[in-house]
């Protein structure tokens, strides 16, 4: 099984050295992904979707070339006996006959089933995405998720009015997706590439389940979800006539939930989507019946706005805030959405987001758009009051006492655990990306030799993981 295991991970690896055009230099981490770092818009406004069915297919790289570079991979980790004994298990897997034609076989007649049920579709995606992440039990936050740390410190600006920005240039970075004007991807030689991963950006969210979680998708919605000291809220973003909410509106109604949000939520479920899956799935399952509405509502919802209470003094605190917490953070964050933004009182900004259903660089070209949109705002709206906000509606929860309790421990055990992460951000300004790119045979080399640098010329250890 183990052989078999590596196996496939040594033909993901030929697959991807296979596919990469001529002068691309994919990083290990990148391919690891399934995306490579190295691509640019299109210079012309080609429509988003414009290659999608003309991609090809995922390949399945032939069996010898998996296994010999199986075995190159193998090398450097083994002895010379170890590294004879791979030899000999590796020729025995692919001789005539064997199970590594059978098993190949196989990967091609799913491949063809595939390609059958959903053109272009990657035989490989769903093992990846279960065994890379859904599978993976431990907590979504810092052992999963991503987070983005904005670099529009806007302190002049209300919490609410920054909020309101950001939303404002989501929508409209939404708008331009649903009209296909976000440009085609291409890499540097033109070839383009996948761009499905955007039309999963406001309509996936993760759900757990025991064993393995299931990631959901759905129709695009009109509403948002926003959560103020662990209250949970569905805002309509979008009116009767399609148009989206100004950004006057949206301040007003985030200035009244600011001031009608309780000091604590009567049930602050978001804990459990910071806790171990298993246990999640196994609240959420219990619970559904008498809430099924209200998961439809935060799930469903394009997106979900943390207005925090924290006040960050740094970027390091910030970004520690976003990427983890404190013993109060996890009640008001929805770690399963794939856009959850934060705002905090004094400026600061950024968001945490559920890696499965994509990789941060697609969700950074919305956050590009949405941070451009605070530039143009000024210190407030004019005319803002109660009066001018937006409907919006609690989201509620029925729980029994039992799962109460299991809840109002998720805060305390989430809160121990995030409070634990440490978090430091180095601006370094001698050189940059291109130096490091140019590094052979890979940048990370170089990222690894930093590494080592500071784990045996500082006296503190931690500063090794820092680097």
């Amino acid at each position: 099984f183990f052989l078999c295991a590596q196996w496939l991970l040594a033909m993901l690896r030929t697959m991807m050295m296979r596919a990469r055009p001529a002068g691309i230099r994919a990083t290990a981490l990148g391919t690891a992904r399934g995306v490579t770092a190295h691509y640019t818009a299109a210079v012309e406004r080609e429509p988003t979707y414009k290659y999608q069915p003309t991609l090809p297919a995922l390949p399945v790289p032939p069996l010898e070339e998996t296994c010999e570079l199986y075995v190159d991979t193998c090398k450097p980790l083994l002895s010379p006996a170890q590294l004879e004994r791979t030899q000999q298990a590796v020729q025995e897997f692919t001789k005539p006959g064997g199970i590594g034609h059978e098993l190949q076989e196989r990967l091609k007649a799913r491949a063809e089933e595939k390609d059958v049920a959903c053109p272009r579709r990657s035989w490989l995606e769903e093992w990846w995405l279960d065994g890379a992440y859904l599978g993976f039990r431990l907590p979504c936050p810092a052992y999963s998720n991503f987070y983005l740390l904005f670099d529009r410190v806007r302190p002049d600006l209300s919490q609410a009015r920054y909020a309101a920005g950001l939303v404002a240039g989501v929508m409209e970075w939404k708008a331009l997706l649903d009209s296909e004007k976000i440009p085609a991807e291409k890499l540097r030689d033109g070839t383009p590439i996948c761009m499905d991963q955007y039309s999963k950006i406001f309509t996936t969210c993760r759900v757990p389940r025991r064993g393995v979680d299931l990631l959901r998708s759905f129709e695009p919605s009109r509403h948002i979800a926003v959560m103020v000291r662990g209250s949970m809220y569905k805002l309509p973003v979008v009116d009767s006539n399609g148009n989206a909410l100004s950004v006057a509106t949206l301040e007003a109604t985030f200035e009244k939930l600011l001031e009608e949000a309780p000091p604590l939520p009567k049930i602050p479920l978001g804990s459990m989507t910071a806790a171990h899956r298993d246990t999640w799935a196994e609240v959420r399952e219990s619970i559904y019946a008498d809430n099924a509405a209200s998961f439809e509502d935060i799930e469903r919802a394009l997106l979900v706005m943390s207005l925090d209470d924290a006040t960050p003094s740094s970027l390091d605190e910030a970004g520690k805030l976003i990427c983890a917490g404190q013993y109060d953070t996890s009640m008001n964050r929805w770690y399963d959405k794939l856009l959850g933004f934060v705002v905090f009182k004094n400026g600061f900004a950024g968001l945490s987001g559920e890696h499965a259903p994509m990789d941060a660089p697609v969700p950074g070209k919305l956050v590009d758009h949405a941070v451009k949109r605070i530039d143009s705002l000024g210190t407030s709206s004019p005319n803002i009051s109660a009066a001018s906000a937006a409907a919006f509606s609690p989201i509620e929860w029925r729980v029994e006492e039992s799962t109460q309790a299991l809840v109002n421990a998720a805060v305390f055990d989430t809160g121990l655990m995030l409070s634990n992460i440490k978090l430091r951000i180095l601006h370094y300004k001698r050189y940059g990306a291109n130096t490091i790119k140019s590094c052979t045979p890979l940048s990370h080399s170089f990222l690894l030799c930093s590494s080592l640098s500071s784990s045996m010329h500082d006296s503190n250890a931690t500063r090794a993981g820092e680097s």
